[in-house]
């Protein structure tokens, strides 16, 4: 039997023995059963993707919502400076979060994220634009429900256009992960 490409986006830790459904976003915000009765209970490792060009003026932003994951499993933040020609990398490197810095010469987005993809080290993927943020369960969420798959899968979310002033509204959509076989 083969094992997985180091990069693939599957789980690779044990099949369960039994599964628990619970992974909801109530109205209060995210709730997530961290006991998801695994034969481990260790949580995989996650490479967060952030392409970055022009973006200096919210990558910090985006890796605060990174460092704020309520997530058990480790966490690599690879930032790829896809030729920017402000100082994304530079403010990037200044955060406390240790995000890795790649720089290249500019290859547009797709180019960006499958650099960071080939130097990930996480058994997951996570992509994050530089001028997005994500809820603090969004890791937990989104890996749970992959991990309940048992097999390689993909996880996506809903999202909310945050006001200039910072308003956000409430969360009332659970985290969907899909059956690559399908």
């Amino acid at each position: 039997r083969q094992r997985p490409a180091p990069h693939a986006a599957t789980d690779r830790s044990p099949r369960p023995a039994r599964r628990t459904r619970r992974a909801a976003l109530g109205r209060e915000g995210p709730r997530v059963d961290r006991q998801v009765n695994t034969m481990s209970d260790r949580w995989p490792s996650v490479s967060v993707i952030i392409p970055a060009y022009r973006q200096a003026k919210f990558i910090l932003g985006a890796l605060d919502a990174v460092a704020a994951q309520e997530y058990a499993g480790e966490v690599e933040v690879i930032v790829v400076d896809d030729g920017s020609p402000d100082d994304a990398a530079e403010v990037a490197a200044t955060h406390p979060i240790g995000a890795r810095i790649i720089r290249q010469e500019n290859q547009g987005v797709s180019g960006a994220r499958n650099t960071g993809m080939r130097e990930a080290t996480g058994e997951y993927f996570a992509f994050l634009d530089a001028d997005d943020r994500w809820l603090p369960g969004k890791l937990t969420a989104q890996i749970g429900a992959l991990r309940r798959l048992r097999r390689p899968g993909l996880s996506f979310t809903r999202y909310r256009r945050v006001s200039e002033a910072g308003d956000v509204p409430a969360a009332e959509h659970l985290p969907v992960a899909l059956d690559a076989s399908h």
